[in-house]
């Protein structure tokens, strides 16, 4: 279990967006409109997670994002990599 403790307006809510929609695709403040999650100024946005599997020594890396446009373009990326463990 982790916490994610901060002020109001301090981005809290912005780390469990990123990883919903980088994971499925849509939040559960916004569903699929992904516009609201490109910071103000900015054209384009991108999230990437990472994930262990501690057995195999294998890192998966889910890569997300979207350009802001009126018909922007958006890419997913999964990379597969094999890590050495037990140096």
């Amino acid at each position: 279990m982790n916490l994610i403790q901060g002020e109001n307006d301090a981005g809290k809510s912005t780390i469990f967006h990123a990883i919903s929609y980088a994971l499925f695709n849509q939040t559960p403040a916004y569903g699929t409109s992904t516009a609201a999650l490109v910071s103000r100024g900015e054209k384009n946005m991108r999230v990437s997670l990472e994930f262990l599997d501690s057995r195999t020594g294998i890192l998966y890396r889910v890569t997300r994002g979207r350009e802001i446009e009126e018909r922007g373009r958006s890419f997913l990326c999964l990379r597969k990599t094999l890590v050495v463990t037990g140096l």
